[in-house]
């Protein structure tokens, strides 16, 4: 047998002799001991022997070790191997112990030798109650507290076991050793990943045949987040995770996972472990991994699955004997980010005169007035803006908006306490968190307290109980008029002053004074209180056999108590003001009760046949809700200060309607199965089954079809032809996937309680004392016994690579899903006499495609990362019964078209005589405004909007004559959703040092602010516009101007401000989410504090950004109104009032004791 020698010469640096001092770090994947043995030398310095039969004899590896100590990876290298190992001066020689026993192994043949060591986790905690054994003569002992363990055995040859609950078993060669300490790795951080999936988990590179994502939960921790969805935007491909505002507690987050899938609601189901919870109340830190199942994996989990699943897995607590404390601080500093900036006073008048030009009147501001403004001066004169003129005229500025902002300050607490026994393990946790609102005046913050306790008990071998109870608090105060003051900060005149000579607030003409709103409009306080209980146990009473019985209930009580205070505003005589706000002063009490249990057995089984792996699961569920509503308001309390029921006018106390008092009760019953099937590692096989029964619909329509999905994978890579192809480690993993899938929907909102059945509306209030109220009832609606599931069929090809020794990872998924039977109200004569109810009518196709890719490597002690995220979808509503309804600006759903599309007017200006002359011969008299005749001053002119004819018949309308073949002029101009959203990541690490960023950003997505106070300039004459606007509007010496001419005529703001292309804005973005750098020190930098770890970090969330239709950063790219189906055209006040958004900059400490 020719001995080939494997010497590989370290260039000319001097190696350390000690064996423990070299660490390598390997990522590969089924590649043969050769190119391992040579990546390690390169590593290392050190040489090998083996001979070519051993080489041709050895099994393929999957390592994936980082920065570990060269005997861990050489005995896992070894572990599976039919060879054993031994290191003579730095040569590591590989000996064949395969077909013969070492008679070292034979009873008697040798002394008894003790071999001792350490046990440890990831973290190099100490793991008690491993049990230690050795393979051959089946000698087995346990460690102590601190991880260590002694055992006897006959030579010092053999496999050492090593296996503790909840951790990954190893298999160690002794090799003459005396001494081996060993690190675990946890089963859900191993060198085979395990994924959590339904009822069940995976491991990841192995087993998967559907499009699942998971993120470990490190990736949203030490970060300035104020919740989970915060720190998952931008980093699950096809997650989509928008925000509407920055106001605490209530930032009214956004996600669907790839796309709608109806008109109805589109939010996954979030189970944190197995039981709904809410991700907007979890404390981050709890939160161990994310998996996201979004094509057909989603179906085991049926009739609340349409959208996806969002399976969250919580933190436990390992075997580590003493203690382990964690405590971690951070404090973040707010700073109001894109904001609006209302016209300053000399831009305002100037604005206000030109429109006087423009209309062919006097200007209104003199030029006296405008020469006091420019020299800021502190007078007061006679008024001279219209309607207000018997007030007042003032020639300073005032930045309203910007004074009621101010920078605020966010500190968060968490400790966890957690530890355990040979059979048990504990954790808990505790989280604070104090947002103070960036509001510069009254009360405005929210206070988010978590409490969560798991505990693992090991009862016998076979049986094993899970426990975990959580408790979630959530407390936002805010000034009960804060979204009107928000708004009025932009409408009053930047030339009014905020208090009198007197003190007192000041009232301008009916004005509300923003500052007085905030501190004495009133307050308003919401509180949530949620408790969450979730018992599991496992019991094995054969191998591969798990049955799993779960208890899940989960308690929520959400109190609103708003108080509304009367207060007086002074004229600037410090008289009075007639106007008093809030009078009589009142109070509303609203509260909502519920509760949610969840009941779920079922059983897994595995097996093993040669090279067939079979698994199959059964189970069934059941799952019940329960909301009470109440409320109640009174008025007239005795005073301002203690707002309770008996200290107002028993005589005038309102309980509300019946909308108000309302009881929602449901329950679904399910039944769910799964089969998988895999050969040789190469080929893969998984389907499911479900059917639902749902107390939401009419008895006879109550339960569902059999909800199937069926998957594959074929694991191109485990293929020889494909390894004789691709031999070099250039290619470590092709895999394609395939899946179908249909699942059901009745998480619908229009699906109220026994609406299968005709219903009584009750109108008017209901009278607590006093005299009666007026009382009204009608029928609520046509009853809908037909009505029944909404189906959603999803169909998946997905390929995962992994190559270059598998440093770079690629998967890209196509799919498309469809809503055959989507819920839609369909259009009646009127003649019907009821309002008609929804029906299984329409159509909901979406498609899209993801790609994400993954680069890690190392160069000499910097290892580095890179990631980049790419999503398309997009949807149309292919059928809704032939509705063609819909609204002159945003339209949540049309027949042939996006949801949330905008429809409008194709308009461009007229900028000069020639293209008036020409608009006025075609169009006089039969524009968007019949009056608004050209070439006169209550008429249209140079610098205004002209429209297209799309449809030709002579004239500007909405909606043609359907009955001659007339479309009508207005035109789809773009979605409300983006049909691409994006993320780039990326990271170093070099010693204690490290950085990582997140940059995420969307494509085209548009936005329509209205035409009113502020979407365009000087909409009403009483309220200022926006500074944006000036000197961007049509005049004669700017005749390239974006806008038109400013006018206070009515019809030619008519026609101007119209919903068109002229106004439509694409708020596109790609901004900087967070970078993070920090700085975490070494044991021995610890050794004299006696600490485990201490980490330092600095970190930035939503830092900048680069965005379109901002309007100068006057709006944040993000700020969107979504519609509903009774709101189709969106609340544009929205973009007045809404709270900002804010930047973070923070720093923290994490210490470990």
């Amino acid at each position: 047998m020719r001995l080939t020698i494997i010497i590989l010469i370290a260039s000319l640096v001097q190696l350390s002799a000690n064996t423990l001092a070299q660490r390598v770090t390997i990522y590969k994947t089924n590649q043969n001991i050769i190119s391992v043995l040579r990546e390690i030398r390169k590593q290392t310095g050190y040489n090998f022997v083996i001979t070519d039969d051993q080489a041709e004899q050895s099994k393929l590896l999957t390592l994936n070790v980082s920065d570990e100590e060269l005997p861990k990876v050489l005995d896992e290298v070894f572990r599976s191997q039919p060879f054993d190992y031994k290191i003579e001066n730095k040569t590591i020689i590989v000996s064949d112990r395969r077909g013969t026993a070492d008679p070292s192994l034979k009873a008697g043949a040798q002394d008894p030798v003790e071999i001792h060591g350490r046990v440890a986790d990831e973290k190099n905690e100490p793991l008690p109650g491993v049990t230690v054994k050795h393979k051959e003569s089946g000698t087995a002992v346990s460690t102590n507290a601190k991880g260590e363990y002694r055992i006897s055995i006959a030579g010092t040859r053999g496999t050492l076991m090593f296996s503790s609950l909840g951790y990954e078993t190893q298999e160690i060669a002794i090799t003459n050793r005396t001494q081996i300490n060993v690190t675990l790795n946890s089963s859900s951080s191993s060198l085979n990943e395990v994924v959590v999936i339904g009822y069940g988990t995976v491991k990841k590179e192995a087993d998967l045949t559907g499009s699942v994502a998971h993120l470990n939960g490190s990736k949203i921790q030490n970060r300035p987040v104020t919740g989970a969805l915060d720190g998952l935007q931008g980093l699950i491909p096809g997650v989509s995770i928008s925000r509407t505002g920055g106001q605490p507690g209530q930032q009214g987050f956004g996600l669907t996972i790839r796309g709608a899938s109806s008109i109805n609601g589109n939010a996954p189901l979030v189970l944190i472990d197995n039981i709904p919870g809410d991700l907007n109340l979890i404390n981050p830190e709890d939160i161990q991994d994310v998996t996201v199942l979004k094509d057909a994996t989603a179906a085991i989990y049926g009739a609340r699955a349409a959208d996806g699943v969002i399976l969250v897995t919580t933190k436990r607590g390992k075997q580590s004997g003493a203690p382990i404390v964690t405590y971690g601080f951070n404090l973040a500093v707010k700073k109001v980010g894109l904001r609006k900036k209302a016209a300053t006073t000399d831009h305002f008048v100037r604005m206000f005169n030109e429109a006087n030009k423009n209309d062919g009147e006097k200007q209104t501001f003199s030029d006296a007035t405008l020469e006091k403004i420019a020299n800021n001066d502190p007078g007061v004169g006679p008024g001279e803006n219209r309607s207000v003129e018997s007030f007042p005229m003032f020639y300073q500025n005032h930045d309203w908006y910007g004074r009621l902002f101010k920078t605020a300050y966010r500190p968060t607490h968490n400790l966890s306490v957690s530890g355990g026994g040979e059979n048990s393990s504990y954790l808990v946790s505790f989280g604070d968190m104090r947002d103070n609102g960036n509001i510069s005046e009254g009360k405005n913050l929210s206070v988010r307290d978590n409490l969560r306790i798991a505990l693992q008990s090991k009862i016998t071998n076979e049986l094993r109980l899970e426990l975990t109870t959580a408790y979630d608090y959530l407390n936002t105060q805010t000034p009960s008029q804060l979204h009107d003051a928000i708004s009025n900060g932009l409408k009053i005149f930047s030339y009014l002053p905020e208090k009198t000579p007197g003190g007192n607030y000041y009232g301008y003409q009916g004005y509300e004074n923003p500052v007085q709103e905030l501190i004495k409009g009133g307050n308003e306080t919401m509180t949530n209180n949620r408790w969450s209980n979730n018992v599991k146990l496992d019991y094995e009473p054969l191998k591969g056999l798990i049955w799993t019985g779960q208890v899940g209930i989960n308690l929520e009580r959400i109190d609103n108590d708003a108080n509304f205070q009367t207060n007086t505003e002074y004229n600037w005589d410090d008289t009075p003001n007639l106007l008093i706000r809030n009078n009589p002063n009142r109070a509303t009490f609203r509260n909502s009760s519920t509760i949610y249990k969840n009941y779920s057995t079922y059983v897994n089984y595995s097996k093993t046949i040669g090279r067939h792996d079979i698994k199959v699961m059964a189970g069934a569920s059941q799952e019940k809700f329960k909301q009470d509503s109440k409320y109640i308001q009174g008025q007239d309390f005795f005073s301002n200060d203690i707002f309770t029921l008996p200290l107002s006018d028993n005589t005038n106390l309102r309980a509300g309607d019946a909308r108000d008092w309302n009881r929602d009760p449901w329950a679904l019953q399910s039944y769910f199965g799964r089969a998988s099937y895999s050969f040789a590692g190469k080929y893969y096989l998984d389907g499911t089954l479900r059917k639902d029964g749902s107390s939401k619909f009419a008895p006879e329509k109550r339960w569902s079809a059999i909800y199937p999905s069926l998957s594959a994978a074929w694991k191109i890579s485990e293929e020889p032809f494909f390894k004789q192809l691709f031999s070099d480690n250039k290619i470590n993993l092709f895999k394609l996937r395939a899946s179908w899938g249909r699942t059901g929907n009745q998480d619908i909102s229009q699906l109220g309680l026994f609406d299968y059945v005709q219903l009584i509306d009750v109108f008017g209030q209901y009278p607590v004392d006093g005299t009666s109220a007026a009382r009204l009832a009608a029928l609520k609606g046509l009853s809908s016994p037909l009505r029944t599931w909404e189906t959603i069929e999803t169909k998946n090809l997905g390929v995962d690579l992994s190559l270059f020794a598998s440093k770079l990872s690629v998967s890209f998924d196509l799919y498309r899903k469809t809503n055959n039977n989507m819920l839609v109200s369909i259009t009646y004569p009127t003649t019907l006499g009821a309002a008609a109810p929804t029906s299984n009518a329409g159509t909901l196709k979406g498609k899209g495609w993801e790609f994400n890719g993954q680069w890690n490597d190392k160069i000499g002690q910097v290892s580095y990362n890179v990631g980049a995220i790419l999503n398309y979808n997009s949807n149309v509503v292919s059928d809704l019964q032939g509705n063609d309804n819909y609204n002159l600006g945003l339209t949540q759903a049309r027949q042939g078209y996006p949801l949330n599309s905008y429809f409008g007017f194709k308009g461009k200006l007229i900028r000069n005589q020639a293209e008036l002359d020409a608009y006025a011969a075609k169009f006089g008299g039969k524009g968007v405004v019949p009056s608004a005749q050209p070439n006169g001053y209550g008429g249209l002119g140079i610098g205004d909007v002209m429209y297209e004819d799309i449809d030709g018949d002579g004239q500007i309308t909405v909606y043609g004559d359907k009955s001659k073949g007339l479309s009508g002029d207005a035109v789809n101009l773009g979605s409300q959703i983006p049909k691409i959203t994006y993320s780039l990541t990326g990271g170093f690490a070099y010693k204690g040092f490290d950085m990582n960023f997140i940059l995420q950003g969307t494509g085209n997505k548009y936005v329509w602010r209205g035409n009113g106070n502020f979407g365009v300039p000087l909409a009403h004459f009483w309220f200022q516009p926006l500074d944006y606007f000036y000197g961007k509007t049509f005049t004669a010496e700017n005749p390239s101007a974006q806008y038109p001419r400013l006018s206070n005529n009515e019809t030619v703001k008519n026609n101007n401000y119209q919903f068109s292309s002229a106004w439509l804005e694409n708020t596109r973005y790609l901004r900087m989410k967070n970078i993070t750098v920090g700085y975490t020190f070494s044991n021995i930098q610890l050794a004299r504090l006696k600490l485990r770890s201490i980490r330092l970090y600095l970190s930035g969330q939503d830092l900048f950004e680069f965005a379109s239709g901002t309007r100068n950063g006057n709006y944040d790219p993000e700020e969107t109104r979504v519609p509903t189906i009774s709101d189709d055209a969106g609340n544009v006040d929205f973009y007045e009032n809404n709270y900002p958004m804010y930047r973070t900059f923070s720093m923290g400490v994490n210490v470990k004791f």
